[in-house]
This record gives structure tokens, C-alpha cells and sequence, in this order.
């Protein structure tokens, strides 16, 4: 599993490039980004309420995350994050797997 790391109260961002068997992801249609910690903690993040933690313009697939702001963070805990895509054809989301971060 993939493992980043969130710096608490700073600008630091989290590069992921999404990928399947087809290719990397085509964020063309997305209308949300969902991060949900399924070890609990957080609540779920959201493109619709919080559009500054998330950036889907990079190119190649490439879902840029800047969390360090994000309300409820302790540092030296860990979240593990599902990414779930939501667009037209999707309306109940595809998960896009999972990542774990640590906060320093």
C-alpha cells in the first residue's frame, strides 16, 4: 500500500498518479473527489466542500492533495484513505483504491 505523509498546518501537497488497466485516470466528467478514512477519525473529505485540498488539473492522471490543513489532524496518527471518483456515469462513485498517510 502506498504511504505519504501529511505535514500538519503546511502547504506540502501528495502527487498520486491513478491508474487502471486501461491507462491513467481521465479526470475529464469527474464532479467529485471523495477521501474517506476507513480507519475513522476524519471525516470524510470532500472536492464539493473543500475544493483547495484537492487539484485534478496536473495532467496524467495525477490527483494532487494538499491536507495539511485539514480539521481533525493529530500529529503522529495514521488515516488510511479511500479515493473515490464520482462523475455523470457514476453517480455512487468508483473507488480508486487506498492510501495510507501519516501526520508529522
Amino acid at each position: 500500500m502506498i504511504r505519504e505523509v501529511i505535514y500538519k498546518d503546511r502547504d506540502n501537497a501528495i502527487d498520486l498518479q491513478l491508474s487502471s488497466d486501461s491507462g491513467v485516470a481521465d479526470f475529464t466528467g469527474v464532479t467529485k473527489v471523495e477521501l474517506v478514512d476507513s480507519l475513522g477519525g476524519l471525516e470524510t473529505i470532500n472536492s464539493e466542500t473543500n475544493s483547495s485540498f484537492f487539484n485534478m488539473t496536473t495532467g496524467n492522471g495525477i490527483l494532487k492533495l494538499s491536507l495539511g490543513l485539514v480539521v481533525g489532524l493529530v500529529t503522529g496518527k495514521s488515516h488510511r484513505f479511500s479515493i473515490i471518483l464520482y462523475d455523470p456515469d457514476n453517480e455512487n462513485g468508483v473507488n480508486w483504491g487506498q492510501f495510507v498517510a501519516v501526520v508529522h
